[in-house]
């Protein structure tokens, strides 16, 4: 996970930690071959421009946040259905939880 955007203590702090990040995460994600797979998968949907808020939730009021979630989570249903790269991503594991 990269320290970018984040705040210059947090970054220090997080670079001095006394245990291995990735083996952390390893954890608790059940592998590391898990974590491989979740990181593509999010790598898949974080490039999609549909997916990407043009307003911050903050200025939204209830009614658009909630309209945004549902828009959101019908592409992104929609993506997991039809989108060949996830397809191939999932293909392998057990399936996507």
């Amino acid at each position: 996970m990269s320290d970018r955007g984040c705040v210059s203590d947090l970054a220090k702090e997080r670079a001095n930690c006394s245990f291995s990040k990735e083996e952390l995460t390893n954890l608790i994600d059940g592998s590391a071959e898990r974590t491989e797979f979740r990181r593509q998968v999010e790598n898949v949907l974080l490039k999609d421009p549909v997916l990407t808020d043009k307003i911050s939730t903050d200025y939204m009021s209830h009614e658009e946040r909630y309209t945004n979630a549902v828009r959101k989570t019908c592409h992104m249903m929609n993506k997991f259905r039809d989108d060949e790269e996830l397809k191939e991503l999932a293909a392998g594991e057990d399936g996507l939880r």
